[in-house]
C-alpha cells in the first residue's frame, strides 16, 4: 500500500481502501465534517489521552460502513489529529457512498 496523493482523502488498495482523516477530539457527538483540505474531517465525542479516541474512531468508522472492528486499522498517525486509516473489504466509492460524501 503505497502513499496517498495528496489531492485525494481516499485511495483503493489491494485489500481495501486508505482513508485520509483529520480528527477532532471531544466534541459532543461523532460526527462526520466533510472534505476539508483534502482529508475527511470527522469530530469524536472520546477525548485524546490512552488511545480513546483512536478506538472511538475505528468504531465510529467500522459502525458507519457496516463493518466489523478488525477490518478498520489505524496505519499513521496514532499521535496526531492526521490519521490514515485502512478498511478492508470496501472500495473508495463504496466507502465515500455510504458516508454521503462526494469527491
Amino acid at each position: 500500500m503505497g502513499g496517498l496523493p495528496v489531492q485525494e482523502w481516499i485511495q483503493d488498495g489491494p485489500t481495501g481502501a486508505l482513508v485520509r482523516i483529520r480528527v477532532t477530539p471531544n466534541g459532543r457527538r461523532n460526527e462526520i465534517q466533510g472534505v476539508v483540505d483534502h482529508l475527511l474531517k470527522i469530530r469524536l465525542n472520546a477525548p485524546p489521552v490512552e488511545g480513546k479516541a483512536n478506538q472511538a474512531l475505528r468504531e465510529y468508522l467500522s459502525d458507519a460502513l457496516d463493518l466489523s472492528l478488525s477490518a478498520v486499522t489505524l496505519m499513521r498517525g496514532d499521535k496526531s489529529r492526521v490519521k490514515t486509516v485502512h478498511v478492508r473489504g470496501r472500495c473508495a466509492d463504496d466507502i465515500r457512498k455510504r458516508l454521503e460524501l462526494c469527491n
